[in-house]
């Protein structure tokens, strides 16, 4: 059970903070009711660094504060009593997931989705791990250029291993089941040529035979499906095959591994130093266009 403050606590939590408005996303522990007054939520993270960021950029005149609130399950909560307008001076920031294909999505003027299925597919490209990798490893631009063809041979080649799947994936959440293991996301990563990531094909085969014994019948999808590998895969799976991607270039020029947490931030600042860029333009637009509907 997922527990809420009063609608006048969430309503005036930005006073707290002398902000303009309260930003609710995904991230940290479940938050019991009785703890949010207590300021419990979680002001920090992941989610809220990304999110923060692109305040900063696409509405850089809003005073904000993000909370994280656990899971997507409390977020949606908060963004269908703003759909209602039982909510104001409050915004609900979430992953998009399927959500689009299941007709989930909330239209409304605080309400903000991902790009793609998540925040890592957002920032998880090729330019955000090589500029993320040129930080950390002091790289020389010539080091760091060659260290991108390198980049894109290994995501090359994850592409084309994981696009089954991803369909896969997309068909049965639109049947209310899954095929990636969402506890378990670094099951389908395996070490390939030169220790750089690869998925393990083994184990996609593995859950295709589970899925085929778990659905006696075919499971179909009535409409059809335009999806993008890299934008529609499970984030989370997206985001540690990018983190073992950078543990592995850091280590090929002697520098120490870094946990999750810090390449996960890393990668975040890069992507929003360099959202701009054309390689980043459809998401550029899409988030443009969600906070341009921001109303407080």
């Amino acid at each position: 059970m997922v527990y809420r403050r009063t609608k006048s606590g969430e309503e005036n939590t930005y006073l707290f903070y002398g902000t303009e408005i309260t930003v609710y996303v995904e991230g940290g522990p479940e938050t019991k009711y009785q703890d949010a007054s207590e300021s419990e939520f979680y002001s920090y993270g992941d989610d809220i660094r990304f999110w923060e960021g692109l305040f900063d950029h696409f509405a850089p005149g809003v005073k904000c504060h993000c909370k994280a609130i656990g899971s997507k399950v409390a977020v949606r909560e908060i963004a269908e009593d703003i759909a209602a307008g039982d909510r104001k001076r409050v915004i609900a920031a979430m992953d998009r997931d399927f959500d689009d294909l299941t007709s989930q999505l909330i239209n409304s003027h605080n309400v903000l989705y991902t790009y793609g299925y998540s925040w890592e597919n957002d920032c998880c490209n090729p330019s955000s791990l090589v500029e993320a990798y040129r930080s950390y490893a002091s790289a020389a631009n010539r080091l760091a250029d060659a260290t991108k063809k390198d980049i894109l041979k290994v995501l090359q080649a994850c592409q084309k291993l994981l696009a089954r799947a991803v369909r896969a994936d997309a068909v049965l959440r639109l049947n209310s089941h899954s095929f990636f293991d969402r506890d378990r996301p670094c099951r389908y990563i395996g070490k390939g040529a030169g220790d750089y990531p690869t998925i393990r094909v083994s184990e996609i085969r593995k859950r295709f035979k589970e899925v085929r014994r778990e659905h006696l019948r075919p499971v179909r999808s009535s409409q059809k499906l335009e999806l993008i590998t890299f934008r529609d895969c499970f984030g989370h799976l997206i985001g540690h095959f990018y983190c073992r991607l950078l543990s592995v270039l850091l280590k090929k020029v002697n520098k120490p591994s870094i946990p999750n947490d810090f390449a996960f931030a890393m990668i975040v600042e890069k992507f929003l130093v360099n959202i701009a860029n054309d390689e980043h333009k459809d998401i550029y637009n899409h988030y443009k266009k969600q906070f341009r509907k921001i109303a407080i």
